[in-house]
C-alpha cells in the first residue's frame, strides 16, 4: 500500500468536503496557513513542504498520532535536504510499514462504515417522513391494503408491521424527534 503525504492531504480535504460541501480548497489552505496557490502546487506535486513545516501541517490537520508520524516521515523522505535524514525516514517508514498499513486499512474501514451508517440514517428518516406524510393523507386501514397490494404482502403480514411503524412515527412526531 503506497501512500504519500499528498494522499493524506487529499484525503483530509475530501473528508472535510464530504461533511461540508461548501468547504473549498481555499478554506483548506486557510486552515493550513498557506496561500491557495501554494496548496494547489503541493497537491499537484509541483512544490513540496519542508519537514519542519510538516509538523505544523499535521497539528493543523488534527491527525491522529500514528498519522502525524507517518505524514512527517513521508515528507522527510521526499524533501529533507540531507540524504542521511531522508534515508532515516525511509527506514522508519519501512520498519512501521505493516503497522501503518493496518492503521490505514482501519481508518478507511471506519470511514466507509460511517458513510453507510449516515446513509442508513438518512434513508430511515426519509422513509419515516414519507410514511408519516402518507399516513396523514390517507386513512390507516386503506394504507394497509394499499401497501399489501403494492409490495405483495398480505395484510396479515404487513398490517402489524405498519401498525408498529405508525405508532413509532406518531410518538416521534409528537416528541419532535423527526
Amino acid at each position: 500500500m503506497q501512500t504519500t503525504y499528498r494522499d493524506i492531504l487529499n484525503q483530509t480535504y475530501q473528508d472535510r468536503y464530504s461533511t461540508n460541501s461548501s468547504y473549498s480548497v481555499r478554506s483548506f489552505a486557510r486552515d493550513l496557513g498557506i496561500p491557495p496557490s501554494t496548496l494547489s502546487e503541493v497537491l499537484n506535486g509541483k512544490k513540496g513542504i519542508s519537514p519542519k513545516r510538516s509538523v505544523d501541517f499535521a497539528k493543523k490537520l488534527k491527525l491522529p498520532e500514528w498519522q502525524v508520524q507517518l505524514f512527517c516521515d513521508l515528507v522527510t523522505k521526499e524533501h529533507a535536504k540531507s540524504p542521511r535524514i531522508r534515508e532515516e525516514a525511509k527506514l522508519r517508514l519501512k520498519e512501521r510499514m505493516q503497522e501503518n498499513n493496518v492503521h490505514i486499512i482501519n481508518h478507511n474501514a471506519s470511514r466507509a462504515l460511517t458513510s453507510w451508517i449516515d446513509l442508513a440514517i438518512m434513508v430511515k428518516r426519509g422513509v419515516m417522513f414519507a410514511t408519516l406524510a402518507f399516513l396523514k393523507m390517507t386513512r390507516f386501514s386503506n394504507l394497509i391494503s394499499f401497501c399489501g397490494e403494492k409490495f405483495l404482502f398480505s395484510p396479515i403480514v404487513w398490517g402489524p408491521l405498519m401498525l408498529q411503524t405508525y405508532s413509532e412515527l406518531q410518538k416521534n412526531y409528537l416528541k419532535g424527534g423527526l
